[in-house]
């Protein structure tokens, strides 16, 4: 049997969680007076408090202690375990993971079950839809050398753009250095954002949002062979007209085989802040 774990940021929703079986561990949100786990919050909940402090929150990761009670639990039904995460160079998941990986291994002495950490070098349901992607070929039987094959696969084929309306956030939480071609002054100036390498990079900019979107369609059409299907995921932060809009444009413009309407994971949100939105997709 395969089991596949999850971090919350990886933002897979929970209809999919249950329905596949997929372990979720849980970042930790700090704010001045109150700390509490991601899935334990409402995300709605969670927008207000985002909204009525003057600083974000901090975050934090999943422990690989945490990570190793997992893995025992787990190993007593699987034979193999893919813990899924989002990329190692915007958080400490994937090492927490990794460390977690090498004690149960080292303990276990080659004989199963077996943890293979994953860094999908993605973001929120970038690497959401590789942890589903392979939760669902495990529930459909698939052995462990195909899931770790599709898993590769979709690493690579798995793109992503999100339109981030203020830099607010991202100032506040000293993201913009991570982010190159930024130029976080210019006044209406936004940017569309995408994966590069694990890094959050700067792929275009204009000026205000119906602009910008549009931009990120192009881009998108660049990606997309024309008339091959397409699984989208759809994401926004506190802003789920305009998101609702996108999903509808897209589904106009491409040939959507499946669609995923989803928010944004609230510890994203709080460095991507209200207003942001997301696509991401890959070809079937």
């Amino acid at each position: 049997m395969i089991k596949i774990v999850t971090d919350a940021a990886s933002n897979v929703p929970k209809p999919f969680v249950d329905q596949y079986g997929i372990t979720v561990l849980s970042s930790s949100i700090v704010f001045p007076d109150r700390e509490f786990r991601e899935l334990d919050v409402k995300y709605e909940d969670f927008c207000k408090m985002l909204k009525t402090y003057k600083e974000p929150p901090r975050t934090g990761s999943p422990t690989s202690a945490e990570f190793v009670k997992v893995y025992v639990d787990l190993g007593k039904e699987a034979g193999t375990i893919f813990s899924i995460h989002i990329s190692s160079k915007l958080a400490n998941i994937y090492r927490n993971a990794s460390i977690a990986q090498d004690i149960f291994n080292k303990k276990k002495k080659g004989k199963p079950p077996e943890v293979m950490a994953i860094d999908t070098r993605m973001l929120d349901m970038g690497s959401g839809l590789i942890a589903l992607e392979a939760a669902m070929a495990a529930r459909e039987g698939k052995d462990k050398d195909y899931v770790k094959r599709l898993i590769d696969t979709l690493i690579k084929e798995v793109k992503a753009y999100f339109y981030v309306d203020t830099l607010e956030y991202m100032v506040k939480g000293g993201r913009v250095k991570r982010i190159t071609g930024i130029t976080a002054g210019l006044l209406g100036m936004k940017p569309i954002l995408t994966m590069e390498d694990g890094e959050i990079i700067t792929k275009d900019k204009a000026i205000g949002r119906d602009k910008a979107i549009e931009r990120m369609l192009t881009l998108m059409e660049k990606d997309i062979v024309q008339g091959v299907p397409i699984k989208v995921v759809v994401v926004d932060a506190m802003a789920i007209l305009e998101g609702d809009n996108l999903l509808k444009t897209i589904k106009g413009r491409f040939n959507c085989a499946e669609t995923i309407r989803t928010t944004i994971s609230a510890s994203i949100t709080t460095h991507a802040g209200p207003g942001s939105l997301g696509a991401i997709f890959y070809p079937l």
